[in-house]
This record gives structure tokens, C-alpha cells and sequence, in this order.
């Protein structure tokens, strides 16, 4: 201000300028319809996670397997989360838990849960997981027929690799 540059007894002056900031927020377009993790309808009926992102909890760190029909450890928003080392095929006995796909596509369950938890913000595809920075394993054993060993063996592979072992089978 050339009032202040004038005076001699103004040693330094710096001006303040209004800067505008935009809030936090993620080009996945499904993020709008997940009324879970922020509700703008209904303030205060959601996870109310967004406080704990902030913080830089994201889950980083920990790995996640998730005990259905498969995951598809190729798609774009799980690839770079995919820990191979705690994942297994208890179904087709080997160690790629991806599912098999038939006519009616019934084996995607595992990959949409992966997602819920793990999906990478801000990469245009699809949503955003609420832990984004874990890392996800999948163990494919709903695939087929189910012994009580089979989920014996699917809740006890890799447990100095997996931290979390999730099953959402209803």
C-alpha cells in the first residue's frame, strides 16, 4: 500500500491476498453415488471418513484378503494395490485368484468388494476405496464346491502376509 511505503516509520509491510482454495476431491466417477464415504444429502450419515484421510490414514501398510469368488487383480483400479504373495485359487489350485467369468457373469462379488476397500482415488476409474492406500490379496474359494477345510485353508494362507481377512458372503 503507498500510504505504508511512505511512512518512515513502517519498517516492512506485506499485503494480504485472499487466495482461493478448492476443497479436496476425486475425479472417480463413481465417487458422487458413494453416499457411504460422504453423504451431501444426509450430513452425518456416512462413514464420516474423509476426517480420518486428512490425517493420512489410509490405510497403508496393511493388506487386506478378500475370501470370495475371485478378484481381478487386473483392473485399473486395484492392479497397483494387488499383493500377490497372500493370494490363492483354493478352487483351481494354483495361485491367481482371478474369477471365472461365465454367461451370466456371476463371479464379479470378490473384485466389487476389492474395490470398496482399495479402489485408487483420483485415476478416473470408477470410486474410492475407503482404506486407498491398503493393499488387497484375494483368496478365490466360492468358486465352486465349499468344504469346511477349503475355509479352514482360505482363513489361515499367508497369515504373516495378510493382516485382514474379509468375507462378505451374506
Amino acid at each position: 500500500h503507498p500510504a505504508l511505503q511512505a511512512n518512515k516509520d513502517v519498517l516492512w509491510h506485506s499485503e494480504q491476498r485472499p487466495l482461493s482454495r478448492s476443497k479436496r476431491g476425486f475425479n472417480d466417477p463413481l465417487f458422487a453415488d458413494q453416499w457411504y464415504l460422504v453423504n451431501q444429502l444426509r450430513t452425518g450419515n456416512d462413514l464420516n471418513i474423509t476426517g480420518v484421510w486428512g490425517q493420512n490414514v489410509t490405510g497403508r501398510g496393511v493388506i487386506i484378503s478378500i475370501v470370495d469368488d475371485g478378484v481381478e487383480m487386473d483392473h485399473p483400479d486395484l492392479k497397483d494395490s494387488y499383493s500377490a504373495a497372500g493370494s490363492i485359487d483354493l478352487n483351481g489350485h494354483d495361485k491367481d485368484p482371478s474369477p471365472r467369468y461365465d454367461k451370466e457373469n456371476s463371479n464379479h462379488h470378490g473384485t466389487r468388494c476389492a474395490g470398496e476397500i482399495v479402489a485408487h482415488p483420483n485415476n478416473s476409474v470408477c470410486g474410492v476405496g475407503v482404506s486407498y492406500g491398503a493393499q488387497v490379496s484375494g483368496t478365490r474359494v466360492l468358486d465352486g464346491d465349499v468344504t469346511d477345510s477349503m475355509e479352514a485353508s482360505a482363513f489361515g494362507y499367508a497369515p504373516n502376509v495378510n493382516d485382514i481377512y474379509s468375507c462378505s458372503w451374506g
